[in-house]
């Protein structure tokens, strides 16, 4: 290959590598909210579990009374 070739090659090789980063970084910021609604719903489920528990144990002590 002549040198021209190869310097148009590694041209193409570092736009496309700089776009697989932004892709990536865009990815990474997707992943990291994606994360954190997660542990929003997971505290949303937790609360729901109490609720629940605390209505069923009150349900079931007012049978047995």
């Amino acid at each position: 290959m002549k040198q021209e070739e190869l310097e148009n090659l590694t041209r193409g090789n570092a736009r496309h590598l700089t776009t697989l980063n932004d892709e990536v970084g865009q990815l990474r910021d997707e992943q990291r909210e994606t994360r954190i609604l997660v542990e929003a719903l997971k505290i949303d489920m937790d609360w729901l579990k109490k609720f629940f528990w605390i209505v069923a144990t009150a349900s079931i002590g007012s049978l047995i009374i």
